[in-house]
């Protein structure tokens, strides 16, 4: 079904007066054929509680290998009116992938033609951190594109802006009538803070992002070391999982705060749960850019001339893993080689002290200790005689 949507590129084109070309963030319009998925041909594969038991269930289906969660766009309000989204106020799943990808695209062709001064300006939009400053830089990109004057160029720019969106657009799908965006296995998110756990049903798309974006990527890998960031880090169980998540929270002396809510595995989903290795690889990355960010390293790819000073088998360690992770291996089959090198390097960092720096802040050390318990004294690769769920953590 043909779908109009209106995406945002970045293109050449003349600002005012000027007669010189200038970089700019703007929109077009791009009409995308997104395919009508038969009422057979996909998997209902979990339904989760929104919040409240009253609110009702969010489905996920499984079409194809991967998972799809649905929007609130019908196909025919859709293809009659086109995708509603204002690209300027992004407030959905999908827009906020159109974004992260032209930021990622401007990133990795930013040495080809010089340093593009969107870059900061999207950054801002899309990291600001608070709700107002990121309006205000939306606005302020919006209120420049309004004045942009169309050239030659501009066009040839709108035209790679539509084919570079079409890779993010082909996420959608429609079932059932309406419209579903691919995301990521469904999990248990747990947030402990202090004595308090707060748990929801969030997706992996946390992990796939950070396995896909470079080290150099300031919305995944901050420049700053930050307290705050750390607080906020969630540890990911499996859906049927749920007891042994709940065992980790009693370990670590915390109380639910509310109720968790309830997901259910549906009974004909054929698919392997098994995320452990998909997990632990989201923790060896939190790690190592904090770490790197320990030497005032502005990416883990710059070589951080302190780290030189350290002992030799810290530098080897960091290196390794480093090395390890750049490569992207399939998570759950070399997960055992990673949870070697990640605890080598782990329990280095948090028994070392640097001269000038501290290696493992206490944020950080609780957040990894954490997820570390859940891996220790057990293999983490899905062999036969471990129960599906995982073992439990040991308490304090």
């Amino acid at each position: 079904m043909i779908i109009t949507f209106n995406v945002p590129c970045v293109v050449r084109s003349r600002i005012g007066r000027g007669k010189g070309l200038k970089s700019v963030v703007a929109t077009t319009r791009i009409d995308f054929d997104v395919p009508e998925v038969g009422e057979g041909n996909a998997t209902m594969s979990y339904a989760a509680e929104l919040g409240r038991r009253s609110e009702g269930y969010s489905q996920y289906f499984g079409y194809r290998g991967q998972f799809y969660a649905a929007v609130p766009v019908y196909d025919g309000d859709a293809s009659r009116d086109g995708w509603p989204e204002d690209p300027w106020r992004p407030s959905s799943a999908l827009y906020d992938r159109l974004w992260l990808s032209l930021l990622a695209d401007l990133l990795e062709n930013r040495t080809a033609k010089g340093e593009n001064p969107n870059l900061h300006a999207i950054l801002g939009a899309l990291a600001g951190e608070y709700e107002e400053d990121r309006l205000a830089a939306f606005e302020a990109l919006e209120m420049e594109a309004a004045e942009m004057k169309s050239v030659p160029e501009t066009e040839e720019d709108f035209e790679d802006g539509r084919r570079r969106a079409s890779r993010v657009l082909g996420d959608l799908i429609i079932y059932r009538r309406q419209l579903h965006i691919r995301t990521g296995q469904p999990c248990y998110a747990v947030h402990v803070k202090g004595t308090k756990a707060r748990i929801a049903v969030e997706t992996t798309d946390v992990h796939m992002r950070l396995r896909a974006a470079s080290f150099e990527n300031p919305i995944h890998y901050p420049l700053q070391r930050s307290n705050d960031r750390i607080d906020g880090l969630k540890h990911y169980f499996a859906i049927e999982e749920r007891e042994a998540m709940l065992a980790f929270v009693e370990a670590w002396g915390a109380t639910v705060v509310g109720t968790a809510p309830r997901a259910g595995r549906q009974r004909w989903a054929d698919h392997d749960e098994t995320m452990d290795g998909l997990e632990l690889d989201r923790i060896a990355r939190v790690a190592l850019h904090e770490i790197a960010l320990a030497f005032a390293s502005s990416t883990v790819y710059a070589l951080p001339s302190v780290l030189l000073r350290e002992k030799r088998a810290f530098f080897d360690a960091f290196y390794d893993l480093k090395e390890f992770l750049d490569e992207r291996h399939d998570p759950e089959e070399t997960c055992e080689e990673l949870a070697t090198k990640f605890m080598a390097l782990h329990e280095l960092a948090a028994r070392e002290r640097s001269a000038a720096h501290v290696l493992i802040s206490r944020p950080l050390k609780e957040f990894l200790d954490r997820a570390t318990s859940r891996f220790r004294d057990r293999r983490i690769s899905p062999i036969d005689f471990l129960p599906n769920a995982g073992s439990l953590p040991q308490p304090l």
